[in-house]
């Protein structure tokens, strides 16, 4: 059980989607989205989150960034593609290689972001300081 989100969506794309997403799902499955939808609405203003993609915040390769911390924290998974048309996963966890360094090769991109639905008994929240 899980959501797949495209890479190349807005970030008020996103958080569009997953309010539709929390709206039509039991509360016990959506913690981790929840969290992220809280995360994204702190995320720069109303006209950086309407033309910032995803992507872009994921593959800047910001260990701190604002979308970054949620994604590590709900195990979700990175499908990255190449140009000719291999995919791989990378589990967020080993996303980083370093400083501004992510697992991601010269010939690919990324191409979507897998969030797993909560368990019971899993609880997430977001801050930002």
């Amino acid at each position: 059980d899980c959501v797949t989100i495209g890479a190349g969506n807005t970030v008020n794309g996103v958080r569009k989607f997953l309010r539709e997403v929390v709206a039509s799902t039991p509360d016990v499955k959506t913690e981790t989205i929840r969290a992220l939808i809280e995360q994204i609405s702190r995320f720069g203003n109303t006209q950086i989150r309407s033309v910032a993609s995803i992507a872009g915040n994921v593959v800047t390769a910001s260990i701190c960034g604002d979308i970054n911390p949620v994604l590590w924290a709900c195990n979700a998974r990175l499908v990255v593609m190449t140009f000719a048309g291999e995919k791989r996963q990378i589990p967020m966890r080993k996303w980083f290689l370093g400083y501004h360094k992510v697992d991601l090769k010269e010939d690919e991109i990324l191409h979507s972001i897998i969030i797993p639905y909560t368990r019971p008994l899993e609880f997430a929240r977001s801050y930002k300081v």
